[in-house]
């Protein structure tokens, strides 16, 4: 596994290991408070919230902290990252956000062919195109956002199934929407989501020749940058030291990335691109790279 990357870091792995061990017994301890208000006939009489947004807060916490928890678990433990991530994407699609689609697919249980539709008619319809399918319902708040549009894209782009049998609709979907020359930020390293949108088309095309190219040299520029919010957060040696830092030491859009490049074009493709990409990163700029692969391999 990839605990080597730690101690490169200077980050002790058993210190590593409680962080995850805390941060999961969080998330249990709010699925079990979930589960009691759920159960329960109303909501307490001191309760201000509505129980819809009670739920919401709770579910939110929830797949937060497992998604946090999964990013750590990366480093010494693939299918305890694994788990972590697919019961995140379990409460980030409760709440309706496509993050969950994007980690469900990226772990290789992508949600089923008449959820994809589905989304697919709703993406249409927020870039005031018809729905293919004609069945987008109500569209949810947080798909209104684009930083979710590109992790549904992405979802769709890395299902080679989803990409084939309903490509030629989001490459058209995707070629005329404004998300394709964005400069919103996604994700813990506030990539633009023009370099998203890129990576997804790239999928959909399925070009195994110029693909994986692409691809990989996407993830070169957000691994460098990576590099650089880990060395500006390793200044804190306190925080640092302790697995506290405001900083994801695996990167969970790296790791979903990579996965869904290898599902798309192989990995023994997508690997011997990723190699060549590495030889030209540092050591702590291919970190991410790296323990994705190894997290990509594990959900073939």
């Amino acid at each position: 596994m990839a605990t080597h990357h730690l101690q490169q870091m200077g980050l002790d792995v058993q210190q590593v290991r409680v962080t995850t061990d805390f941060l999961e017994a969080y998330a249990n301890t709010t699925i079990r408070e979930l589960e009691v208000y759920e159960a329960s006939d109303r909501p307490a009489p001191e309760q201000t919230l509505s129980p819809e947004d009670r739920r919401w807060i709770l579910r939110a916490d929830a797949a937060s902290a497992l998604r946090e928890a999964a990013q750590w678990a990366m480093f010494f433990d693939r299918a305890r990252a694994r788990r972590l991530l697919l019961t995140s994407a379990s409460y980030f699609l409760e709440d309706d956000h496509a993050f969950g689609m994007f980690l469900m697919t990226a772990m290789g249980e992508p949600p089923s062919l008449g959820t994809i539709r589905q989304a697919i008619d709703r993406l249409a319809v927020l870039h005031s195109e018809p729905p293919p399918f004609g069945e987008p319902g109500d569209i949810p708040p947080a798909l209104q956002h684009p930083q979710q549009q590109a992790y549904l894209l992405l979802a769709c782009g890395g299902t080679p199934e989803v990409a084939e049998e309903y490509g030629e609709i989001l490459r058209g979907l995707a070629q005329r929407s404004p998300n394709r020359v964005g400069v919103a930020p996604v994700g813990a390293l506030g990539t633009p989501i023009r370099r998203f949108w890129d990576i997804a088309m790239h999928l959909l095309n399925g070009n195994a020749q110029s693909g994986p190219q692409a691809v990989a040299s996407h993830l070169a520029a957000m691994s460098e940058h990576y590099a650089e919010s880990i060395e500006l957060a390793m200044v804190n040696d306190y925080l640092w030291n302790h697995a506290a830092a405001p900083v994801d030491a695996g990167d969970i859009d790296i790791a979903g990335i990579v996965a869904l490049a290898v599902s798309r074009f192989g990995a023994d493709r997508m690997g011997a691109v990723l190699r060549g990409v590495d030889e030209q990163l540092s050591p702590l700029a291919r970190t991410p790279i790296e323990v994705a692969m190894e997290l990509a391999v594990g959900t073939e």
